[in-house]
């Protein structure tokens, strides 16, 4: 109320750059989110960009199995990101009566061409694993690919049916 001339012109000055900055902030999240909202999966270039709405089913990739019949293979997410995997989970389950050992579980991502374009050893099981009847090992696998995929491979390497 008693404010001399020159506090009123400090506030009002004050408010200006404070109204100035807020709609700087306003231009450039939407702006950011508008860009977004913008890409096309078909265009895109990396597989790394995750775009609104770009989410693969399962079935449009081609999920093997090369193991033993003695576990069963339930795949229970498989997720694309632009035109790669980019999230697999499910659980490998011994269904058998006997106990089985194997020696590595290896996951592995194939272009069109059959090409290895990712691969990685689950480092739970290196060097031997034991299943139980029953018992089972879920995986939870994020492959990072920088070329299209068609093709998610589960190998079972060194496994034996124990006679236990």
């Amino acid at each position: 109320m008693f404010d001399t001339l020159g506090e009123r012109k400090e506030r009002r000055r004050h408010w200006r750059h404070r109204l100035v900055f807020f709609i700087l902030c306003c231009v450039v999240f939407f702006g950011c989110v508008g860009y977004l909202f913008s890409l096309d999966p078909e265009d895109s270039t990396n597989p790394m960009d995750i775009v609104q709405g770009t989410g693969s089913e399962m079935e449009e990739f081609e999920m093997l199995y090369s193991g033993p019949p003695e576990l069963k293979i339930k795949w229970d997410d498989v997720i694309g990101q632009a035109w790669s995997i980019a999230y697999v989970t499910g659980w490998a389950q011994n269904v058998s009566t006997r106990t089985i050992r194997f020696e590595n579980i290896i996951y592995r991502v194939r272009d069109k061409d059959g090409n290895i374009i990712w691969e990685e050893e689950d480092d739970r099981v290196a060097g031997g694993f034991t299943l139980e009847p029953i018992e089972y090992i879920d995986f939870d696998i994020m492959p990072i690919c920088k070329r299209p995929a068609e093709t998610f491979e589960l190998v079972v390497e060194g496994a034996t049916v124990l006679n236990r």
